[in-house]
């Protein structure tokens, strides 16, 4: 069955030109989504916080595409860094609900000003960076009027988690700024010692 299917996909792409590694990764990305994600759901059910990891899911994955951070090198482990990120926040939600709302904007600010991050699993070039920008920017607004909006009408959805999403995100971008910046600084000193030798 499964063979049948993949015959199916790789006749599609040849028809599609479309290079067929390229669909059979966005197809095991997909799946590794769809499987993190009831993994998830399931966990929180079993902690009565199934309303809580939709949330984060829901917020976390409508801001990530365009505000970039650091990924995982592989599937499994992106899945273990997720699952670990909306259990934590879960179990901390009733002390993030009880902070003052000004504290979404720390984070807010942060993605709103350095998305996207460049990442080497998503090289980006000019004109991508200032579409990912935008995109960027026009989710964040959008998620904190949502936010404002559960406040001020004294919503019982649990709205903290929009503010544990973003500030994840957040600290996934701090961490692969770190690494681009560490990188970087690493590449010169390696091309001024080389340049020292040559003298």
């Amino acid at each position: 069955m499964m063979q049948w299917f993949v015959d199916k996909l790789h006749n599609a792409s040849t028809e599609l030109q479309i290079d067929f590694n390229i669909v059979l990764y966005g197809l095991k990305v997909e799946i590794a989504f769809w499987l993190e994600t009831l993994i998830i759901l399931f966990l929180c059910a079993c902690l009565h916080k199934l309303q809580e990891g939709v949330v984060f899911i829901c917020s976390f994955t409508f801001l990530r595409s365009y505000c970039g951070g650091y990924h995982c090198k592989t599937l499994i482990q992106c899945g273990l860094v997720t699952i670990f990120m909306v259990i934590l926040s879960c179990l901390a939600e009733k002390y993030v609900s009880n902070l003052h709302y000004c504290w979404i904007t720390i984070p807010f600010m942060y993605l709103f000003v350095v998305s996207p991050v460049q990442n080497e699993n998503q090289i980006l070039n000019a004109k991508e960076i200032g579409l990912y920008s935008i995109y960027a920017k026009i989710r964040l607004t959008l998620l904190l009027v949502l936010y404002l909006f559960l406040q001020i009408i004294r919503s019982q959805i649990p709205k903290g988690m929009i503010l544990m999403a973003m500030a994840w995100l957040m600290v996934l971008c701090m961490f692969q700024k770190y690494r681009i910046r560490k990188g970087v600084l690493k590449n010169e000193c390696i091309i001024s010692n080389s340049s020292e030798n040559l003298r």
